[in-house]
């Protein structure tokens, strides 16, 4: 049986992120891996079964405690400017969020939505304090190993779970097996190394 050191939770198809109850999400443990000790790793895909970003785009800021309305709170001028139209929102694509040495960090990868553009992706990060998540400036090789893992579209991401090859990700299929351990699981640390040192092959799997 195929195992991965995230495991993905798919979301079903939404019509505005603000409507999602986060505490009622679950997902499952994994291994510890290199250094670092995981008592939980979960990689988060919003964007379900849509041709536009409309499924995961807050179009107000949220008022709750969990890292998805705290990235809301960050940009509140920008969605307090839909006032008699909905022209901003703040979309949100995908999240790695880890437990490790008690620190709970969720690595977020988000772009801002205007009237006249959609930006390139950005990353928030947020760390769980007591039971409130806070923006955190953490800039740790965990974070940083995050990011670049969430770099990639995905399609990409899905094509490391699978076993069997694809002929169209014909640069995927040369790294999938040294992206794993030996049991088979995906290991997020291998996966990141291997972006980072080839950034020209994986470049057309990368979000812009």
């Amino acid at each position: 049986m195929k195992k991965l050191i995230l495991y993905i939770l798919c979301l079903p198809t939404l019509i505005y992120a603000q409507s999602i109850d986060y505490k009622t999400l679950k997902g499952k443990k994994v291994n510890g891996e290199a250094s670092f000790q995981f008592a939980e790793a979960y990689y988060f895909d919003y964007v379900m079964n849509s041709s536009n970003l409309e499924d995961s785009t807050y179009t107000k800021v949220d008022k709750s405690k969990n890292a998805e309305a705290k990235l809301t709170q960050n940009f509140a001028v920008l969605l307090g400017a839909n006032k008699d139209s909905v022209v901003n929102g703040v979309s949100v694509f995908s999240k790695i969020t880890l437990l490790y040495n008690q620190n709970h960090i969720s690595v977020i990868k988000y772009r801002l939505k205007t009237k006249d553009s959609l930006q390139k992706a950005e990353f928030f990060v947020a760390e769980k304090i007591k039971d409130d998540w806070q923006m955190s400036i953490n800039t740790s090789k965990i974070i940083e190993m995050a990011k670049i893992v969430l770099q990639l579209k995905k399609e990409a991401f899905s094509q490391f779970e699978y076993e069997e090859d694809s002929d169209k990700y014909k640069e995927i299929n040369v790294f999938k097996k040294r992206s794993k351990d030996p049991d088979g699981t995906l290991n997020l640390f291998k996966l990141a190394q291997i972006i980072k040192e080839n950034k020209s092959a994986f470049a057309k799997y990368l979000e812009d």
